[in-house]
């Protein structure tokens, strides 16, 4: 993270090796601003926020082709696409156009707009390459470090993080950004297993930079992973202000929080949560977590009809008319089922069912149509479509712990189905998460079903 002061113009830029075209200083630092707080997950105030940021540096440089390139990067990101919105389509083909004329276009913006290109046209493979070539030759790129591990997390390849930021931590030289790489090597390690590895450089990110809540998100999934409820419960309220300066994560955050007390069936704290932190972000973890507790053996009935309007402003928020990332779909029919809007969740699924432009079509088919099953308390049949594709889930993108909940609904539906061969896989499933989980207080619950 990127005080004021330090904020690097063309001079420093390219001396971490990141050449730039535009000829305007004040263009230069606010780049490096808007990168600082997208790599931080934080909003500088000073500034009016990331949006604000850019929106200020291309004033200041309309032509900036490294800058312009960082827009549309975030806006792909975000969800818009060539395929989905034609202005953004125009948009990154002029600036294709002017990186090949323009005789300024560095080699660094050239490669830039290459991983644009595919990234826009929904091809995170050459996108996540072409940020990998970047990298070899422009190892202290903060930059394509940070939109490589977000891609490889939205499309499913969370193995590759940990060997792209393995790769370039030796040779590191950018002081300030220093702790991110250190956070996003800690995550990478954490989603294939490598718990003590990830734990190390977790702490190591936030003794950096202690206001980075990507470094307490990848702690985070440590104590979720291991079950460590009482270590992850007391690290986030203590460290709680320090990590929530990272307003564009810290809704995640509190995910995670509530996940340790509701794994611990500390259900009326992890409410409170998810009333007083998680809706207020208008995260679409609340509806994972409301969909989480309706699982448990509980009544959920007074929190959906307190927040029942609320509930559907997010449901809003994530709806999409493209369907392009099956892991948003999920969320949305969530939310939809588990306010009982079976109807409309039903119309929604169809809808992401018949996309043309979709990561994991079979799997979305089958986990969206479990999801409504489980919801109409079709048991038998969720568990005939969700558990022949236990092991491909992760093509939906996010997290081993995000897409954990799959993991959690299987067991319950095999624990409700009325078939035997059902509950013989539920003893099953239960003994392969012990494994994995022995500490776990929601596994004797879930044994306490058999």
């Amino acid at each position: 993270m990127r005080e004021i002061h330090q904020l690097r113009d063309v001079e420093s830029l390219a001396a971490y090796g990141i050449t730039l075209s535009t000829p305007s200083s004040q263009a230069a630092k606010l780049f490096d601003a808007a990168i600082s707080q997208f790599v931080g997950w934080y909003s500088d105030t000073q500034l009016g926020g990331m949006e604000s940021t850019m929106e200020r540096m291309l004033n200041a440089d309309p032509e900036f082709i490294g800058g312009r390139t960082l827009v549309y990067c975030v806006e792909t990101i975000s969800g818009r696409n060539a395929n989905n919105s034609p202005e953004l389509r125009d948009q990154i083909e002029r600036i294709a156009t002017d990186a090949q004329l323009k005789v300024n276009a560095t080699k660094w913006e050239k490669l830039q707009v290459n991983a644009l290109q595919h990234l826009s046209n929904e091809d995170p493979d050459t996108a996540i390459r072409q940020w990998e070539e970047i990298l070899v030759e422009f190892p202290s790129d903060i930059l394509s470090l940070h939109l490589a591990g977000i891609t490889c997390l939205i499309s499913g390849r969370l193995e590759r993080i940990g060997d792209i930021s393995g790769r370039i931590l030796p040779s590191f030289k950018d002081e300030c950004s220093l702790s991110s790489v250190h956070a996003w090597h800690s995550f990478g390690l954490s989603e294939t297993n490598l718990f003590t590895q990830a734990e190390r450089h977790a702490y190591t990110a936030m003794s950096m930079e202690p206001r980075c809540g990507w470094s307490a998100h990848s702690l985070a999934h440590v104590f979720e992973m291991t079950s460590r409820c009482e270590e992850g419960v007391a690290f986030m309220n203590q460290s709680e202000l320090s990590w929530n300066f990272s307003d564009r994560i810290a809704g995640h955050n509190y995910w995670h929080w509530s996940l340790y007390h509701l794994t611990k069936g500390e259900f009326d704290a992890a409410k409170n949560l998810l009333e007083e932190q998680l809706f207020k972000h208008s995260t679409r973890d609340s509806l994972s977590l409301l969909y989480l507790m309706s699982m448990e053996d509980i009544s959920i009935d007074e929190v959906l009809d307190k927040h029942y309007e609320r509930i559907g402003e997010i449901v809003d928020l994530y709806k999409t008319d493209d369907h392009h990332r099956p892991f948003i779909d999920a969320h949305v029919m969530m939310g939809l089922c588990v306010t009982k809007k079976y109807d409309e969740a039903e119309e929604y699924m169809n809808e992401s069912i018949r996309s043309d432009h979709l990561q994991g079509k079979i799997v979305n088919e089958n986990l969206l149509r479990s999801i409504l099953a489980y919801s109409r308390e079709s048991y038998s049949e969720c568990v005939q479509l969700l558990w022949p594709i236990k092991h491909n889930i992760k093509q939906i993108g996010g997290s081993n712990a995000q897409r954990d909940l799959f993991n959690l609904m299987l067991i319950n539906a095999s624990l409700r189905s009325h078939k035997l061969n059902d509950k013989l896989l539920a003893r099953q499933l239960i003994e392969e998460r012990e494994i994995h989980r022995s500490k776990s207080l929601r596994i004797e619950r879930l044994k306490n079903l058999l």
